[in-house]
Order: structure tokens, then C-alpha cells, then sequence
């Protein structure tokens, strides 16, 4: 059976490409600020 048939209206929302982009944007820069965070602490531990 199809999902339509299960799920609300709730369910299907209107795709915006421009806020994905941006959730993706930003979604990246955590990503690249964790790294670094993990990084930097490696580089202490290696250095003690």
C-alpha cells in the first residue's frame, strides 16, 4: 500500500531547496568546528 494512504497531510511538506542549502551550509561548519575542536585537543595530548 502507498504511504498517502497512512500518513496526515502533516506528513507532505512543500521541498525548499534554499533552506536546504542553508541547513546544509550550516550543518558543515558544525561539522568543520568539531574537527578542529578534536584537532586542537589531539595536538595538546601529543605535545605532553
Amino acid at each position: 500500500m502507498a504511504l498517502e494512504n497512512f500518513a496526515g497531510p502533516e506528513h507532505y511538506t512543500e521541498f525548499d531547496p534554499e533552506k536546504f542549502i542553508r541547513d546544509l551550509k550550516a550543518q558543515a561548519e558544525m561539522d568543520a568546528e568539531e574537527e578542529n575542536k578534536d584537532n586542537a585537543g589531539d595536538a595538546d595530548a601529543e605535545s605532553n
